[in-house]
């Protein structure tokens, strides 16, 4: 008796013994008897193939499924030039069929199906997603799977389309109506891209202008480089907001709907690897020169309060070049150091291959590579540890001399979404997770994972480091700002005071908004990497909204003379008015309808000094 229960529940009691007696459940082939134990009440068939999916579809124990099989007993002259050894018998005592003797078991067997080209196969080659007949008669009135576009013989099960794995050649199991995503999928998401990607463009220009025409006014060294770190600061949010608009270009106007069906190229191509770039940069230009810019007014305090401001000089100068040099080399190594050829064993997620050859689908990673080539080659010595370089190797082997057309690019760092971010949010089968190779027992070469990653704390502790200098550095210039302002006997003078004041109002609330969108995200990017959460739906929210805000923040803070806030007030206040006073808006304010049954139309039409 074949178990087929076992495979849709654990219940014995939800199970049956019966006889399958073909599609119509009539058909009775003398010598041939088929024991079955099905489940009784009706049951998902989607992931059933082969014998088991005919079976249960013929009795109709598959919710939305139809029997493959015809309604009467394959005939005794089909299959020709098959089953030389065929014996034949009666179906009902009426039609005359053929069996043949059951290899495994004694007895006699006619699980046959005919194909269109009057070949026959076995019913474990019906509706197992494989073109046996060869003009897919065999797949064709099954349920249990779904076919790549364009592609005539590749079916893929039903539990493969929208699973975020590509299975078919031309991409459409996982783009299309159903799954199809673009770079930012939601039109929220793609409304705060644009808007504060524009507004820290705009934003930050205005601040770096005020900053360049009052470096001339400078006349001390820490006056000096304090502006010019603020402009630093401006150039890191500048770029931020570059990323942001290009990203909403590529988006909504270069892509759209198609970007599913090209991600592969975006994902290995330079525009995406430079946005990156822009964007690790922006990030973290502006919080490094926030640091130095804390520890430069920690000293300029204390200095001060021992000698008098040192004027700009030569000395100065050298520090000043070696300051910025630092914060800008720093910025620029973390944005770059993953894009280091020598380093793509560590930062390299897959491998986009020309679609031409039809070997790989996607853009396969190292353990598909592996897989595929140990398969090929017979062999048990390429591990996760095999280098790129090898196995690049290993795939120009499996192509000869006509395809010589074999190309290749590389999934970058950067890659690893379509916004192409720093990747602080590291998945268990990223390349980037530090892997130890061990021998087992049966001399099994074993991958282990661990949960930390080099290059991911590195970032996180240094960020999270900086912001433990700037909170600790302003406490220090509170309290040293406080403490001169008693000796010089300051707090009775209140223009001084509210000067005072009003620094430490900004200073609180750039260090607080950086603190809101910055250490939240260190905490939960540790809690990812650690499998506390995941925290895999949140990626977008943090790295296109959360972090990029301080961008459209910083530029409203350092504005002191309101450029930014005056212009935009009055922008928003006027419109207001003029929305306000508008015609419509005073017709459905008046709690009554106007005198003489005065129609919504006549009150548009009439002057507004009539109205």
């Amino acid at each position: 008796t074949a178990d087929l229960c076992s495979m849709t529940t654990q219940n014995e009691d939800d199970c049956e013994k019966t006889t399958f007696m073909g599609s119509t459940g009539e058909i009775k082939i003398f010598g041939v008897t088929k024991h079955l134990k099905i489940p009784i009440t009706k049951v998902d068939c989607t992931k059933m193939f082969g014998e088991f999916y005919v079976y249960l579809s013929c009795m109709d124990r598959c919710v939305n499924s139809n029997c493959p099989l015809p309604d009467t007993p394959i005939k005794h002259d089909a299959c020709p030039g098959q089953y030389p050894d065929r014996i034949y018998s009666l179906a009902n005592n009426k039609y005359l069929t053929f069996v043949t003797k059951s290899d495994s078991q004694a007895g006699y067997q006619n699980n046959y199906f005919q194909c269109n080209n009057s070949r026959c196969v076995d019913y474990s080659k019906v509706c197992d997603l494989t073109n046996d007949c060869g003009d897919m008669s065999d797949e064709q009135n099954c349920k249990n799977h779904i076919q790549c576009r364009n592609e005539k013989n590749h079916l893929i099960s039903l539990d493969q389309q929208c699973d975020g794995m590509f299975d078919c050649y031309s991409l459409s199991d996982e783009c299309n109506d159903k799954c199809g995503k673009q770079i930012l999928n939601h039109w929220f998401l793609k409304g705060v891209c644009w808007l504060l990607g524009l507004m820290a463009v705009l934003f930050n220009l205005i601040i770096m202008v005020q900053i360049a025409v009052s470096v001339n006014g400078a006349k001390t060294g820490v006056m000096l480089l304090t502006k010019l770190l603020l402009g630093l600061i401006c150039l890191g949010d500048l770029l931020n907001g570059v990323y942001l608009v290009a990203i909403s270009i590529y988006d909504s106007l270069v892509f759209g709907p198609d970007y599913c069906e090209k991600q592969a190229e975006w994902l290995s191509g330079t525009p995406c690897a430079l946005l990156g770039v822009i964007g690790t940069i922006g990030t973290q230009l502006s919080l490094f020169s926030m640091t130095a810019l804390s520890l430069a007014r920690v000293i300029g305090i204390s200095c001060s309060d021992m000698t008098a401001p040192s004027r700009v000089n030569k000395r100065w100068i050298a520090i000043i070049v070696a300051t910025l040099t630092t914060v800008i080399a720093c910025s620029a190594s973390i944005a770059l150091v993953p894009l280091v050829p020598s380093l793509e064993d560590f930062f390299v997620q897959g491998i986009h291959y020309n679609p031409e050859n039809r070997i790989f689908i996607g853009f396969p990673n190292k353990e598909k590579h592996v897989k595929v080539l140990s398969s090929y080659s017979k062999t048990s010595d390429l591990s996760l540890d095999t280098t790129w370089h090898d196995i690049r190797e290993g795939v120009a082997k499996m192509f000869t001399a006509k395809h010589s057309t074999l190309s290749w690019d590389n999934v970058h760092f950067y890659g690893n979404d379509g916004v192409c971010l720093f990747k602080f949010f590291v998945r268990n089968d990223d390349a980037r997770r530090s892997r130890q190779t061990v021998e087992t027992a049966f001399n099994v070469v074993d991958i282990i994972n661990f949960q930390g990653n080099l290059m991911l704390w590195i970032v996180l502790a240094i960020n999270f480091f900086c912001f433990v200098v700037i909170g600790v550095s302003y406490i220090l210039i509170t309290l040293q700002t406080w403490k001169s302002a008693v000796d010089s006997h300051q707090t009775q003078n209140p223009e001084t005071l509210r000067k005072n004041k009003k620094i430490q109002r900004r200073i609180t609330l750039m260090i607080g908004t950086d603190f809101a969108c910055w250490v939240p995200f260190i905490i939960v990017c540790y809690l990812h990497n650690v499998k506390f959460i995941d925290a895999t739906d949140w990626y977008l929210f943090f790295a296109m909204i959360v972090l990029p805000i301080n961008s459209v923040i910083n530029p409203l803070i350092y504005d002191k003379n309101d450029t930014i806030l005056g212009p935009t007030f009055s922008v928003f206040t006027r419109t207001g008015t003029l929305i306000y006073n508008s015609r419509v808006v005073r017709y459905f304010r008046n709690s009554q309808r106007p005198q003489d049954g005065m129609k919504l139309q006549e009150m548009l039409e009439k002057p507004c000094s009539a109205a």
